[in-house]
């Protein structure tokens, strides 16, 4: 039989799935709610994460009106400030029976209301745990296929594959994860097994023990300064508030192939004090290299793609092993949560000896790395306070520092000091800050958001952040600078309007052919103007203009779209289109925007040069136990003659039954 038609056959064979009491939230919603809160960030796969975070949520909803912090924390989205706020009013008001309510707490808007409502339950008993409960299943499975996407010289299909199971009964809860990326094997090794495949077991209960995995898992304390293998988020400039520091260990389900910890895990809690224990062994990705004499094998970067479709890409799958092991205890009183933490990595192969590079000299070397970090959390009054040091060893050391104030009903202020110094950090270290590794940065951020008039609300933000050592593309310590400026108009009806512009400056090297390289500030501005307005509960509008210029070179993008969103009353049949037209002088100016795309799934094109784009995308529920979603798109590149034209096909097929 041929490869193909094997793969094929399989995929067909994976579609197939079981839920029985689920409670299915549109993913349309879903999809929607990430691209706003992923709107500020600077990372744009940031989107995905909090598209299978949403889902999580909606598949499980957070019950708040059982105001124990644990329980609403899980609405990652909101600021400590909100999570105590929330939990105080329904401790002192009792239980929440309309979002209207919610909207009208402190440190809450109508918009914040209407993300929470396909998150939560109003039900008055909190969430219990019956070991009689009947088995509760769902199987999702993705088939993806880019007909542009294929190459010979690889040794699987251009296809790509995604199957997610979860299966729970009582306290206990059990999945698993595979995936293959196009070009890659669908099965291969011995035994024959997916490229990649993730597994856990878990048991929640309410007594001492809190939680218990075996398998995969992920896990993040205080801030994320010494280890954070979880969400990660930038720093938005206008957000009313920063992601919180909240501990969390949690099943993995996520396709990320490096950033995990596979083994076991414990929570344990008692009164007001809380353990956790954690320890793994696993494989990574790595490229390595041999020294100078022959002598030693040595760890030269990480491998962070995930992808193993080259010979070369091949070689540094699973090339170091990777053993973690550590405990976090915490203090939870009404008012202060503190705790600590204290984690060790080893390695089965060293890190070689950067120091041929200047940028590389403080960069981790050798096996070992101890990571020692202290966190708070206060509120007094109005305002929340908090904070994490955390030490590397050889006087690395990070440090961050925020507040939050509610100065009145109508007006938050923010603010956030961090600190990196150069080399801090060891694999999973992702603490907030603009860069994706927490090292080399120091910055201070300030934003606020006030109600100018009713339904008026004006945000701006600025951050400076100064790297002390040198860095990719700079050969010198440099400086950073950001502000960004934001109105939204958000009445009580279907109109919600948003403009905002944003201002980034850098200082990198100029390029030379010759001689020592001199110094380039980059500079660029954005404006955006965003219309969304839904006549209909079931038809939505969007239109949208950027303009970006950038300073030194002159360089100017334009970006206008249109986008339509329509579900038959009648029919299961939702159809989601977009039309654009885009113009940029070169790819200095590029834009980038999001677009709906196939579940578990995210699609952010770079738009350069000058033409249009175009994409048509349904899903079709044509029974109890199937559905099925298409997308195909369009791009005309008309600075070319004749013009060059792009065009992508995909397709998802989910079955339950």
């Amino acid at each position: 039989m041929k490869p193909h038609l094997t793969i094929l056959i399989l995929a067909v064979l994976l579609c197939v799935s079981v839920l029985i009491h689920g409670q299915e939230i549109r993913q349309s919603d879903m999809t929607d709610i990430a691209e706003e809160l992923a709107g500020d960030e600077s990372d744009p796969e940031s989107a995905a994460i909090f598209l299978e975070r949403l889902q999580e949520l909606a598949e499980n909803p957070v019950m708040i009106n059982s105001a124990e912090e644990n329980e609403l924390a899980r609405l990652f989205f909101l600021t400590d400030f909100q999570i105590r706020a929330l939990s105080d009013h329904i401790r002192s008001t009792g239980s929440i029976l309309s979002l209207y309510e919610i909207a009208s707490i402190p440190g809450f808007d109508r918009r914040t209301a209407e993300i929470m409502n396909p998150l939560i339950s109003l039900r008055e008993s909190g969430r219990k745990i019956n070991i009689n409960s009947k088995f509760m299943s769902r199987t999702l499975s993705s088939f993806i296929i880019k007909p542009a996407g294929s190459d010979s010289n690889y040794p699987g299909s251009a296809w790509k594959i995604l199957v997610r199971h979860r299966t729970e009964k009582g306290p206990f809860t059990a999945g698993f994860t595979c995936e293959k990326d196009p070009g890659e094997k669908f099965l291969s090794g011995s035994p024959p097994l997916p490229d990649f495949l993730s597994a856990h077991l878990a048991f929640s209960g309410n007594g001492l023990v809190r939680k218990v995995i075996a398998g995969d898992y992920s896990a993040k304390f205080g801030q994320g300064t010494a280890l954070n293998t979880g969400i990660h988020t930038g720093l938005p400039l206008t957000a009313a508030g920063y992601f919180p520091s909240r501990n969390e260990i949690k099943p993995y389900t996520s396709v990320d192939e490096n950033n995990f910890f596979r083994g076991a895990a414990c929570e344990l809690a008692s009164g007001m004090a809380g353990l956790s224990l954690f320890f793994s062994h696993n494989r990574i990705d790595a490229a390595t290299e041999y020294s100078g004499d022959s002598s030693e094998l040595y760890i030269r970067s990480l491998y962070k793609t995930g992808l193993h479709n080259t010979p070369s890409a091949i070689l540094k799958k699973d090339a170091a092993a990777e053993t973690a092991y550590g405990t976090n205890l915490s203090l939870n009183f009404r008012k202060v949560t503190a705790g600590m933490n204290f984690h060790r990595t080893i390695l089965s192969l060293p890190f070689t000896d950067s120091l041929a590079k200047a940028e590389k000299l403080f960069d981790f070397t050798g096996r070992r790395k101890d990571i020692l970090s202290a966190y708070y959390t206060a509120s007094i009054g109005r305002s929340l306070l908090f904070g994490e040091l955390s030490y590397g060893g050889s006087n690395r050391s990070a440090l961050v520092q925020g507040f939050t104030l509610r100065a009145s009903g109508r007006l938050t202020i923010n603010g956030l000091y961090r600190y990196y110094s150069p080399g801090f950090g060891g694999l999973h270290s992702r603490g907030p800050g603009t860069g994706s590794s927490a090292a080399n940065e120091e910055g201070i951020l300030g934003n606020f958001t006030f109600e100018a008039a009713r339904y008026l609300f004006i945000s701006a933000g600025y951050d400076l952040c100064r790297h002390p050592w040198l860095k990719y593309r700079t050969s010198f310590p440099s400086l950073s600078k950001r502000y960004e400026v934001k109105l939204r108009y958000l009445p009580p009806d279907r109109l919600n309007v948003e403009m905002s512009y944003c201002n980034r400056s850098s200082v990198n090297n100029e390029k030379k052919d010759r001689g020592i390289a001199g110094r380039k500030t980059a500079s660029s501005g954005t404006l955006r103007t965003v219309f969304r307005y839904s006549p209909e509960k079931n038809l939505s509008l969007n239109f949208r203009i950027d303009c970006k210029s950038v300073r030194e070179s002159g360089s100017r993008g334009y970006l206008m779209s249109q986008d339509l969103k329509y579900s038959f009353r009648t029919l299961p049949l939702t159809f989601w289109t977009r039309f654009c037209l885009f113009s940029t002088d070169d790819w200095d100016s590029r834009l980038y925007v999001y677009e709906h795309d196939l579940l578990y799934s995210y699609s952010i094109p770079a738009f350069s040069r000058e033409g249009s784009r175009m994409y048509l995308m349904t899903e079709w529920n044509f029974s109890s136990f199937a559905r099925i979603r298409l997308k195909y798109a369009h791009t005309s590149f008309h600075d070319n003659n004749p013009p060059e034209d792009l065009n992508e096909l995909r397709m998802q097929l989910i079955m339950r039954f």
